[in-house]
């Protein structure tokens, strides 16, 4: 499998919309710029921004799945209504 980096464009925007406190925002952005960019399925690009969310924004993450969970609120259900 070769080797693809995320252009420093969108390492920018992804960073300033987690400064921003916009994590699903981020997320969407960069899983359809993989999507769009790198050719792949919407499976494989929803694994790869999980993987890219974990390495980078781990923190932040979980904050975000806290405060979400803590609101009554179903990642996976917001997920769905989003596809």
């Amino acid at each position: 499998m070769e080797k693809r980096s995320i252009a420093d464009e969108m390492i920018v925007l992804v960073r300033q919309l987690v400064m921003q406190n916009q994590i699903w925002m981020a997320a969407m952005v960069l899983k359809v710029y993989f999507i769009r960019n790198w050719k792949v399925s919407e499976e494989v690009a929803a694994f790869y921004m999980r993987k890219y969310f974990e390495k980078y924004y781990a923190a932040q993450v979980r904050k975000f799945c806290q405060h979400f969970a803590d609101r009554g609120g179903d990642l996976d259900a917001k997920n769905a209504g989003s596809a």
